[in-house]
């Protein structure tokens, strides 16, 4: 028999409606000033995106992207990649990414306040080597992130 799933714990979740169809959107959101001691778990943050059509695009996502910074998929601010190719009919869906490490960072370097401003830079398929490349789908309305919640897992 598999071990139970880990237990969750919401320490924050905020409902938005954030269009994310600039080519670089960004948001900031409220979540707990006080970091919880996690005891061998992670800090989760997770997003729910309604993506009602394919486009053909994702996007790039940063935590606390300093102004005037280059985003770089290998700087320490980078979290992943959100796709736009979510499920038919305009459903939200949901990406997490573990941000325990930058959030001790931040609180440790003296730079957290509970403020996370969250940046989102598309971006298209990239064709395969030698090939032309193709535009993406324009869908009928932009992605929209409509929730962000903060998880102790």
């Amino acid at each position: 028999m598999p071990p139970p799933p880990p237990a969750t714990e919401t320490l924050a979740s905020r409902d938005l409606d954030v269009p994310l169809d600039p080519e670089r959107a960004t948001v900031a959101v409220d979540l707990p000033a006080a970091l919880p001691e996690t005891k061998g778990k992670r800090l989760g943050l997770y997003l729910d995106v309604a993506a009602p059509g394919r486009t053909g695009t994702y996007f790039e996502v940063y935590a606390d992207l300093p102004p005037g910074t280059e985003p770089r998929p290998a700087g320490p601010h980078y979290l992943g990649t959100l796709s736009s190719f979510g499920p038919r009919g305009g459903a939200a869906t949901t990406v997490g990414y573990d941000v325990t490490k930058l959030l001790r960072t931040l609180a440790a370097e003296g730079r957290w306040n509970g403020r996370m401003t969250l940046t989102f830079v598309r971006r298209g398929l990239l064709p395969p080597a030698g090939k032309p490349g193709v535009a993406p789908k324009p869908a009928p309305r932009s992605p929209r992130l409509v929730r962000v919640r903060l998880v102790r897992e």
